[in-house]
This record gives C-alpha cells, sequence and structure tokens, in this order.
C-alpha cells in the first residue's frame, strides 16, 4: 500500500533528460518552433519563453595550465503551464520538466512523457538522438511545526554537527553531503542545508543552483502556514539528486528511459522515507493512498 502526506514537504521536483545534439533543435526553423508550440498548448504547457541560458565549463590545457572558464550561451526554450507552477524546457541537448506542484510521481512522470511524445511528434529524428543520462532530483523543505525542532524531523545523519560542545549560543548554519553510488550507472546525491530563520520565517526555499536565472521562467511555490510561525533556530533543506548515465550512448528507447526514470524513484523515494523520522510523518499528516 502507498503512503503519502497531506501536507507534504516537497516543494520541487524536477526530470532531466540529456541527449546528443538535434541539428533540428539547434537551429529550429519557425515551423518547427510553431508546431511545437502548438503540441504544449495541447500538452498544457501554452506560455512559450525564449531564453539565453549561461553554461560555465571549465577547459584543461594540460602542459600544467590552470583550467580556463569557457562562458557559452544555450538557447532554450521554455513552455509554462497556467499557474506558473509547471514548466518544460527544451534545448539542443536536454529536455527538463520541472514542478513545484507534485502531487504523486505517477502524475509527474506522466506530464513528462506527454512533453517528450510532443517533441518526438514534432521534431525531425528526435527519436533517433543518442541518450546520455538521466536524472529525478526532489527538493524537501523541513520546517518543523511549533513545539519541535529541526532534530525532531530527521534523521541525525543528514544533520550538520549541533556544536553543542560550546559553552555559548550560536547562530548555526551548515551542509552535509552524501554521495552513493549503487552501480556503474547510477550515483544518488544527497544534499542537507541547515538554515537559521529570520524573525521565526523561512527565506530560503531551494539550493541555490535551482533558481531560475531568467525570472520571466520562475515558477510559484505554495508554501505552509507554519514557515511564518517557526519557533525553532532553524529549518532544512533536504535535496535528493538521483542520477543515471547510459552506458556506451545507446539510441533512444522510450519504454527504456521510462524503465529507467522509475528506478530512479524507487531509490530516491525510499532515502525521503528514510530520512524523515515518524514525528515529522504525524506532524505532516501520514495517509495511506
Amino acid at each position: 500500500m502507498k503512503k503519502f502526506l497531506e501536507e507534504a514537504p516537497l516543494v520541487h521536483a524536477v526530470i532531466h533528460l540529456e541527449f546528443s545534439k538535434n541539428p533540428a533543435l539547434s537551429a529550429m526553423t519557425q515551423e518547427i518552433s510553431n508546431s511545437l508550440h502548438q503540441r504544449m498548448i495541447e500538452e498544457g504547457f501554452p506560455e512559450r519563453i525564449d531564453s539565453q541560458q549561461e553554461v560555465v565549463e571549465f577547459v584543461f590545457s594540460g602542459h600544467n595550465q590552470p583550467p580556463k572558464q569557457k562562458i557559452t550561451n544555450v538557447h532554450r526554450t521554455l513552455f509554462r503551464a497556467s499557474g506558473e507552477m509547471d514548466v518544460v524546457q527544451v534545448s539542443d541537448h536536454a529536455l527538463i520538466i520541472k514542478t513545484t506542484d507534485y502531487q504523486c510521481f505517477e502524475k509527474f512522470h506522466k506530464k513528462f512523457v506527454s512533453a517528450l511524445q510532443a517533441c518526438i511528434d514534432v521534431v525531425p529524428n528526435f527519436d533517433k538522438v543518442l541518450l546520455k543520462s538521466v536524472g529525478l532530483r526532489y527538493v524537501d523543505l523541513i520546517a518543523p511545526k511549533r513545539g519541535s525542532s529541526l532534530s525532531d524531523y530527521v534523521s541525525s545523519e543528514v544533520l550538520p554537527m549541533s556544536l553543542s560542545m560550546l559553552d555559548t549560543p550560536v547562530k548555526r548554519y551548515g551542509k552535509t553531503f552524501t554521495q552513493a553510488q549503487l552501480n556503474e550507472s547510477q550515483v544518488m546525491s544527497v544534499n542537507f542545508e541547515e538554515i537559521p530563520s529570520e524573525q521565526g520565517r523561512v527565506h530560503k526555499v531551494l539550493p541555490d543552483n535551482l533558481i531560475e536565472a531568467d525570472p520571466r521562467g520562475g515558477l510559484r511555490i505554495q508554501g505552509h502556514q507554519w514557515w511564518l510561525e517557526l519557533d525553532c533556530p532553524t529549518y532544512g533543506i533536504l535535496d535528493i539528486d538521483h542520477q543515471y548515465s547510459f552506458v556506451g550512448s545507446p539510441v533512444f528507447d522510450i519504454s527504456f528511459l521510462n524503465a529507467t526514470i522509475e528506478n530512479l524513484y524507487m531509490y530516491a523515494n525510499q532515502v525521503f522515507w528514510g530520512t524523515i523520522t515518524d514525528t515529522a510523518k504525524q506532524a505532516w499528516k501520514i495517509k495511506n493512498a
């Protein structure tokens, strides 16, 4: 029986697919662009935003020379849903879907599949690209309700040092990071950030690298009332990022891709439920589906 939380702490979810560059997306004609927009409207993503994203790479020239920073502007097209809580991003080498209105994995995955099918139907040779990697990422805001502290809600395994040995009160801030190699293709990264509350309020809700650089393409996040009524000194951001690298760059296979994403979810789900405590589950109203 599947369990869920009525007052879930999830604030952001991402599916990120990387593939070999598709020329039809690198130099998109007006006809393809309009056809893709029309299909995204049909799939529930009617607002189109053309945007540039800076990608920073470090290039090593060898001979004991320090790496040089290389900045490339990548064109991407965003398709955002009504309510500004779901967005699809298409570029010449990636398809990304983000949501701040996550209800369950099945519904989120279905949205990704519909956006993927739109690209297959409209973009020439999209289903002939080579698969490079796919990732599933979940971000949860761990804000304890009144009468509880952060340590009541999450396992001590992810908490930064408490510095309880100090004989003076401190304003504490900390991060922990754990990476697990599940097999030659799968890597699970778990980040936890402990953040001081400000005047009893939550002020940061996402990791820095998930904040949308283009303000036109951002998503709204609906908070909970107790985020504004904290009586504990700190709260936390739990960031679970599960990545799969396709060995040998196989040809696009939608069945294989979907099975891989479902596998990523299975492990990410285990980490989340194993990280939060029974106190947190009761506070967020655990139910059986």
